[in-house]
């Protein structure tokens, strides 16, 4: 799946800079500090590297909880972790205080991953967002100088890497630990009835997702090279790597017997016809790794 590539321009006052990104798994949204001959800018945002959300399993066959929680690394920032899932069975769910609580009756694989939103529409909530555009803002951007008849000449553009917010990186193939309830008849006899099984099952554990990225060059200087007093426009294009991985780690125990990946548990009913087939998927807590590049048009727009 690529990300699609945007175009759009941001202006503060009477300058604007460009950004475009066309990045392959993963997004990344940031705000730039931007610096011409004395021009001073200063920004609340900062860079949030690396990000640990906890999911905490819990409940029975019935009625799986979902109580998510997390951080950022940087104690300048901070943010709550969101959990969103998706049943490939049934759409039975409830969101009540950031905890997702769903219906498994029959039998159903959930997957939960830290982002909040509609999967069926692809529109996230939050810090995490797929809807094109700028997923992210900064709440304060002073730019400087005022005059600007004194732009002209070779100006450069300083980009910084601490620019990036790694809060707003979604990624497209992150790793997903995956619980599959499934009913199977003893008997080979179908099971479609869904007062069964009648046993419970109690479910609970803790995962653990932790995700990191980097960025290549560190900074870009960019020089605008000549601008005649008569220019009113001039850009120029730079492309910055983004590397990311993350690795999902934790355990899964079903009737207080912990889940190895890859192992299946039977669960007995009291119908002996049927049996629970329950298992965690061997590539759930395996590192996934995801690169692409950003393309930044940086330069100068007098309004």
């Amino acid at each position: 799946m690529k990300a699609p590539e945007q175009s759009k321009l941001y202006c503060t006052g009477p300058m604007c800079f460009y950004i475009r990104s066309n990045i392959t798994h993963v997004f990344v949204a940031f705000c730039i500090l931007f610096s011409v001959f004395s021009a001073s800018a200063s920004t609340v945002c900062s860079y949030q590297g690396n990000y640990e959300y906890i999911f905490t399993v819990s409940g029975t066959s019935d009625n799986v909880t979902i109580s998510p929680s997390g951080s950022y690394d940087r104690v300048t920032s901070s943010g709550s972790g969101y959990s969103w899932y998706y049943p490939e069975m049934l759409k039975t769910y409830t969101v009540s205080n950031d905890t997702v609580t769903m219906s498994v009756r029959d039998g159903v694989s959930f997957i939960f991953t830290p982002i909040k939103g509609n999967w069926e529409n692809k529109s996230m909530d939050y810090w995490n967002r797929y809807s094109a555009g700028n997923r992210f803002q900064c709440s304060s951007i002073v730019w400087g100088p005022t005059d600007w008849s004194q732009i002209f000449g070779k100006p450069k553009v300083s980009i910084a890497t601490d620019s990036f917010i790694g809060g707003s990186i979604m990624f497209i193939n992150e790793p997903i630990a995956k619980v599959y309830a499934t009913i199977e008849s003893v008997n080979n006899q179908p099971v479609n009835k869904p007062a069964l099984p009648t046993s419970t099952i109690y479910l609970n554990g803790q995962i653990t997702v932790t995700s990191s990225c980097s960025v290549s060059p560190s900074s870009l200087d960019i020089d605008l090279g000549e601008i005649p007093s008569s220019m009113r426009e001039k850009k120029e294009r730079r492309t910055i790597n983004v590397n990311c991985k993350s690795i999902v780690s934790g355990d899964v125990y079903i009737d207080g017997a912990k889940v190895d990946v890859g192992d299946n548990i039977n669960i007995e009913t009291k119908d002996k016809n049927v049996k629970f087939f329950i298992r965690v998927n061997k590539n759930d807590f395996e590192i996934d790794s995801v690169s692409g590049q950003i393309e930044i048009d940086a330069g100068i727009k007098i309004t």
